[in-house]
């Protein structure tokens, strides 16, 4: 009967870890940008949790701190193997001193991933 109970116990362990371990925990987003598009390089933002093989949408506002001259971001990709940008709201304009909502959508990689996702910007 002890047996029994610790198998039980044992069985339902390995599935609660399985399913804690299984899809996409993205831990962090870290930007990065070779032409500091819009002063965003380097900037960190929350993470995301999705299905293997789902997609997601992150929107953020990004704020030009630039009081006399706006800034654009042309465009977005990243190169985490799994991951893709499959659509946004650039090429984005930030007029000065303003804060304006940036939209990406990624698809997820098929299989399970947990980690950092890096977009780059430009």
């Amino acid at each position: 009967m002890v047996a029994v109970v610790v198998a039980v116990v044992v069985v339902f362990v390995v599935v609660y870890f399985l399913a804690l371990t299984a899809g996409v925990h993205v831990t962090f987003i870290a930007v990065s940008s070779d032409d500091n598009a819009c002063g965003l390089s380097g900037e960190l933002l929350p993470g995301l949790t999705g299905p293997e093989g789902g997609t997601a949408t992150e929107s953020w506002g990004v704020t030009n701190y630039n009081t006399t001259a706006s800034c654009t971001i042309q465009s977005a990709s990243t190169s985490v193997p799994g991951f893709a940008v499959t659509g946004s709201n650039l090429p984005l304009t930030i007029p000065a001193s303003t804060t304006v909502t940036l939209t990406i959508h990624l698809s997820l990689p098929s299989t399970a991933y947990s980690g950092p996702l890096i977009l780059d910007l430009s």
